[in-house]
Order: C-alpha cells, then structure tokens, then sequence
C-alpha cells in the first residue's frame, strides 16, 4: 500500500494521515487476535474532501486495489 501512495506526487496530507489510520487499524487487528479488547470497535470508513480534480477518486481507488 505505501508503494502505492508513493507514486503519487503531492497529496502528502492526505498520505501520511492514510498511514497513520492504516498503522493503526492493523495494529488493533493484531491486539484482537491476542484477545485483548479493543476500545472502539466502530465500522471503518474514510471521507475525502476537497477541490475537484485533486486526485481523491484516483487515491481511493490505488489503495482499494482496483485501478
């Protein structure tokens, strides 16, 4: 995924505050597998805001895998 990001030129914002959700999302899914609990357990969704034609959709679709 971070190969990903790093084609991207610009954006720098938006990829180190993408890596520091994704960080954190695997590290609480590897502290669930040891059992430990996990205080927020709500559903995982992100929102991209911002001026057309900054490459939001295109950035979504690379980390989605499907472009």
């Amino acid at each position: 995924m971070e190969k990903e990001m790093n084609e991207f030129i610009g954006l720098e914002n938006l990829k180190e505050q993408f890596l520091r959700f994704t960080r954190t999302q695997l590290q609480n899914d590897r502290r669930k597998r040891l059992g430990r609990k996990i205080d927020d357990d709500s559903p995982i969704h992100l929102v991209f805001a911002g001026n057309p034609g900054t490459g939001k959709t295109t950035f979504a679709r690379r980390v989605a895998g499907t472009q």
